[in-house]
């Protein structure tokens, strides 16, 4: 069995990437927050923000704004998850786990 040997600047490239995959999960807990502003079609809540928006195009401009930039961080976290070449740290390790 072959080991592997970590030099302090492999630890610090694993470091850093788990730092990067922590914040990515912190920009999810944002969007879950932010999200609990859109209330679900079925309730009165959407009515009064639907009626809101309706009197007031800064406020409906805001809401959509703020829902776009939900779904491109969402497909930016999907891309993050799915695509290897987004580790912003590669080392020696990594390259030797994806060849």
């Amino acid at each position: 069995m072959k080991s592997i040997v970590l030099t302090k600047c492999d630890a610090q490239t694993i470091s850093n990437q788990i730092k990067l995959d922590e914040d990515i999960m912190d920009l999810l807990d944002e969007m879950k927050l932010a999200l609990r502003l859109a209330p679900d079609t079925e309730t009165r809540d959407a009515a009064t923000l639907k009626r809101q928006c309706e009197q007031s195009e800064k406020r409906k401009e805001t809401f959509n704004d703020m829902m776009n930039l939900i779904t491109n961080c969402g497909y930016f976290i999907q891309s993050y998850a799915k695509d290897v070449s987004f580790c912003m740290y590669p080392s020696r390790f990594h390259l030797a786990i994806l060849y």
